[in-house]
């Protein structure tokens, strides 16, 4: 007797469809990083001067701005490191806060502040962002009281409303709190 359960000739078939989407996705991800990093290493001016907007590096020495220098020797990360320096162009970053006291942005630090700020936002945040609705749902799945009741009814009410053009207004509150543009 074979206690298997076979699968249907469909099923097998949606199986495999979806891995090849998958498989492509990954690879288009695999692609569009390895792309970015290679692109790292091009010359500032292969772009306008060669045309050589999606290609790879340059490295032929004929070629008016070529790569070599940046491929072989990491050029444009120490460049980065060693030149960098925040710029802040074009509009005055001026709001007034609740007590109406003027707020400026100021920027700070330099490279290593940028990595830093990049951290926070990128480790921290994530962190947070997956453990707080994750210790929120095991409260809510694990005790059953009305303010489980009212977080279940929130976000199934936030999960089903749009919320789209709430970008402005939500920007204006928190320029009025005086917490945009802060840790």
């Amino acid at each position: 007797m074979n206690n298997k359960k076979e699968t249907s000739i469909v099923n097998k078939i949606f199986v495999y469809s979806i891995m090849i989407l998958l498989i492509a996705y990954v690879i288009s991800m695999i692609f569009t990083l390895g792309w970015g990093f290679l692109t790292s290493f091009k010359h500032r001016n292969e772009f306008t001067w060669n045309k050589n907007w999606l290609g790879l590096p340059t490295l032929d020495p004929a070629v008016r701005f070529n790569s070599r220098e940046e491929v072989f020797h990491f050029a444009n990360f120490k460049r980065i490191v060693e030149d960098y320096h925040f710029v802040e162009e074009g509009c005055k970053t001026e709001f007034y806060g609740p007590n109406g006291e003027v707020i400026r942005h100021v920027a700070q630090g330099g490279f290593l502040g940028v990595i830093l700020n990049t951290f926070i936002y990128t480790v921290v945040g994530s962190f947070l962002h997956a453990f707080v609705p994750a210790i929120t749902a095991y409260a809510v799945a694990k005790f059953k009281n009305p303010v489980g009741s009212f977080l279940t009814g929130a976000a199934l009410f936030a999960m089903t409303t749009p919320i789209v053009g709430s970008q402005p207004s939500m920007l204006s509150m928190l320029r009025g709190l005086g917490v945009y543009d802060t840790f």
